[in-house]
């Protein structure tokens, strides 16, 4: 009896458990879930984490997602590598979500792209920018990345000074400084940057140096040098450590340039109240002051302040809303989470987002799924940050040049003295003491009057021939010259080929490629890129040309001059955007 009873509990216990595990499996079933990967200790992930429960709460009360609730699971990723890897293990194998989010860092970015890899699971990253991590995720079709990589952003911020130039003739852009951090990614990102300002032919130098944040407090040398530089814009790219103290040296060395412009994630808190800060400039993705502006961006904002009382530190909140956004509305677009419909349905994004500007994916340089959040210009003005750029958004006019309230007059640079010429040899003296007479100078030798070169013998010219008389008679008229017909001239340049250009635009460089037919003044041939291919038509005067081409509706075209073998010139983008551009024939 015992060992029947025994037998009896043994087969309800296994009995229970696979009706547990059925419920779970039904409940998850029941559930579309969604996991994050965030550093929340650090102020982005507490901004992001937030956002994204907001946003859940949201769609969750609205219904969910395809008739189930959306469930969010967050992992801390600590900022370190081996934790992030480990989140991205549990998501996937132990939590079993369907797509993950989130990301803030380049380095735990870079660290984790192997395990994602590995699970291939829909990605849609709202991080990173460095563009090793698109180089390292070349061609995977199931990542999708929310951030502009260093160098779009580099261009954006091109384009964000020619229009302000443009409204503001007297400001001027061309010399730059930029002071970056000590790190890796910090060189990285001036590395790439530096060559899309020289294509558009600007003066750039920069410096590392030792942020307060990694025990560097001493900013007198930087500065220095870039007082020397002379820039009509200083930018120091650092953390929030180094606001303050780069301020205040900049304040008691004098130095002073027409745009003094940092780009801290975070400002510190009552910073712009700082005597000297007033006209200080930073670039910005999002402040809460565009929900003057812009409605998304104001129904974001009174949403977070009602859930938790107070507005997000930094961009990544509306970043991370925008995240979660994303991915729920491609699963209605799907209708389902087959991977294939999904990718499908996340490629056809077309989102108003709060930052301020609409979301949809295109190529990159090197990755297929690239949306953009790009950044503002900002001013501090009378305490508060206003909005200069863009000017649909501005809630503030441009403060130039940078005002330097409280700064001291600065000193004079030292200048590099030449060396001071040796001393004279002392004179020498003679027995008595006196100087010695100078040795009088030798006398040249007496000149030679040269021989007289001899004369040549005289030639006595032959005779010359007598010259024949014409006959007698009436001559001839002399017949004229046949009319010759001038041939045309030949064009200055021949564009006929295979050319390859190098193009530096607000979304970033590019290499498409363009083969070409020229007859006498005509272009003809087409063009080949990352977002198609078009036929071309031109006109080419002299040494200069211009083409275009149509694709999705929008016309770009070309203008340029052509020298031998090479080409440059400028890009218009339907009239909304410009770029530039250099080529040479294959």
């Amino acid at each position: 009896m015992i060992k029947i009873f025994i037998c009896f509990l043994s087969t309800m216990f296994t009995t229970g458990l696979l009706f547990m595990a059925m419920v779970s499996s039904s409940i998850a079933a029941e559930t579309i879930k969604i996991g994050a990967v965030l550093p929340l200790t650090e102020i982005t992930g507490k901004d992001a984490s937030r956002s994204m429960q907001l946003a859940v709460k949201q769609i969750n009360a609205a219904g969910g997602l395809l008739g189930k609730q959306v469930e969010l699971v967050i992992v801390d990723d600590e900022m370190r590598p081996d934790k992030a890897v480990a989140a991205i293990e549990k998501l996937v194998n132990t939590d079993k979500v369907d797509v993950i989010v989130g990301g803030t860092d380049n380095a735990i970015t870079m660290e984790v792209i192997p395990v994602l890899k590995k699970y291939t699971k829909i990605t849609v990253w709202m991080g990173a920018s460095s563009k090793k991590i698109e180089d390292a995720l070349e061609g995977q079709d199931w990542f999708f990345h929310l951030h502009a990589w260093d160098y779009q952003i580099g261009a954006y911020l091109e384009k964000i000074w020619r229009e302000i130039v443009q409204k503001y003739p007297l400001v001027k852009k061309k010399i730059i400084f930029v002071a970056y951090k000590e790190d890796p990614f910090g060189s990285d990102s001036y590395s790439v940057s530096a060559p899309v300002a020289q294509a558009y032919r600007n003066i750039i130098q920069g410096e590392a140096y030792k942020g307060a944040d990694a025990g560097g407090t001493d900013y007198r040398a930087l500065l220095k040098n870039a007082r020397i530089f002379g820039p009509d814009i200083f930018i120091w790219d650092g953390s929030e450590k180094d606001a303050l103290p780069m301020l205040e040296e900049a304040k008691n060395s004098g130095f002073a340039p027409p745009v003094y412009l940092g780009t801290p994630l975070v400002w510190p808190a009552d910073f712009g109240k700082q005597i000297g800060a007033d006209g200080v400039m930073f670039y910005s993705y999002w402040h809460d002051s565009m929900k003057s502006r812009n409605k998304a961006s104001s129904e974001y904002s009174a949403a977070f302040n009602n859930e938790f009382k107070e507005a997000p530190a930094t961009y990544f909140g509306p970043l991370a809303y925008t995240n979660i956004m994303i991915v729920a509305n491609a699963v209605k677009k799907a209708g389902s989470l087959d991977k294939d419909a999904l990718i499908s349905a996340l490629a056809a994004t077309n989102y108003e987002s709060p930052l301020g500007g609409t979301f949809a994916f295109v190529r990159s340089l090197n990755i297929m799924h690239q949306a953009g959040a790009y950044p503002k210009l900002m001013q501090w003005q009378s305490g508060s940050a206003k909005i200069i750029w863009p000017w649909e958004l501005a809630t503030g006019k441009l403060i130039y040049p940078f005002p330097a309230q409280g700064f001291n007059k600065a000193a004079p640079i030292e200048e590099v003295k030449a060396p001071a010429p040796p001393p004279p040899k002392p004179v020498a003296k003679g027995k008595d003491g006196k100087p010695k007479p100078a040795a009088p100078a030798k006398k040249p030798a007496p000149a030679v009057k040269p021989v007289p070169a001899a004369k040549p013998a005289a030639v006595t010219p032959a005779p010359a021939a007598p010259v024949a008389k014409p006959a007698a008679g009436t001559p001839a008229p002399a017949p004229k010259p046949a009319a010759v017909t001038p041939a045309p001239a030949a064009p200055a340049v021949d564009m006929t080929g295979n050319w390859n250009l190098s193009v530096i635009t607000p979304q970033g460089p590019g290499s498409p490629d363009f083969t070409l037919k020229q007859e006498g003044n005509k272009l003809t041939g087409t063009y080949k890129g990352f977002f198609g291919e078009a036929p071309v038509t031109g006109t080419v005067k002299g040494k200069g040309f211009e083409m275009k081409y149509t694709l999705a509706g929008v016309t770009t075209v070309y203008k340029g001059k052509v020298d031998g073998k090479k080409m440059s010139g400028n890009i218009d983008f339907g009239g909304k955007e410009t770029g530039m551009f250099t080529g040479k024939m294959k």
